[in-house]
């Protein structure tokens, strides 16, 4: 059986494409246990981004946003 998600194993994120919604990038968040431990702080910080957290996702308008969240989260 082969583990879809294997490449995602040991990482807090992964860009995906976007394929459902006007921003354009969508960031998966893999590590679950890190995302719950900061969840406020990250809505805090995609409020002042203009970026929306839904369930595992954060959607991203631009390229210079999701280099702040790769470099803030990483």
């Amino acid at each position: 059986m082969t583990n879809i998600l294997a490449d995602w194993v040991g990482r807090k994120f992964v860009i995906a494409d976007n394929l459902y919604n006007d921003f354009q990038y969508v960031v998966v968040l893999t590590d679950f246990k890190y995302w719950i431990s900061v969840g406020d702080e990250l809505l805090l910080w995609c409020e002042k981004n203009n970026c929306t957290k839904q369930y595992v996702t954060v959607n991203i308008p631009d390229e210079k946003t999701l280099t702040l969240f790769c470099l803030r989260w990483s």
